[in-house]
């Protein structure tokens, strides 16, 4: 497993909590947007998309924080923090201490989505 793939695996497993909250306001979005089905078939559908969003947020986070330039094996979750649509979270390593940022934001213009923002600090 490269070190992305490893620090992706890492994430999940530590943002599992998070995920229940992500999925269910996925699925709001969808219904505001699309209509609300009682159909299982399409609630499936939807289901399924919006674990495919989250496993995307996810890699997408890990990707960004590889590119900071940080030893991903080195990086050790310390604290995360989690609301009803907000989740952030530390991480450190060595010299380093990267705080990440998952913001649910609403728009009038775009859709309301997850943005994910991240800041690394040297010690």
């Amino acid at each position: 497993m490269t070190n992305v793939s490893n620090l992706v695996k890492t994430l999940k497993l530590e943002l599992s909590t998070f995920k229940a909250s992500f999925l269910n306001n996925h699925l709001e979005v969808t219904e505001k947007s699309f209509g609300k089905s009682r159909d299982s078939i399409h609630l499936a559908h939807r289901l399924k998309a919006a674990e495919s969003d989250f496993n995307i947020k996810v890699e997408k986070i890990a990707k960004t924080i590889s590119k900071k330039g940080l030893n991903v094996e080195s990086l050790n979750i310390e604290r995360i923090n989690l609301s009803s649509q907000d989740v952030e979270f530390y991480m450190t390593s060595e010299d380093s201490v990267l705080h990440a940022r998952v913001i649910y934001v609403y728009s009038t213009i775009k859709s309301p989505h997850f943005r994910f923002i991240t800041t690394v600090k040297k010690k």
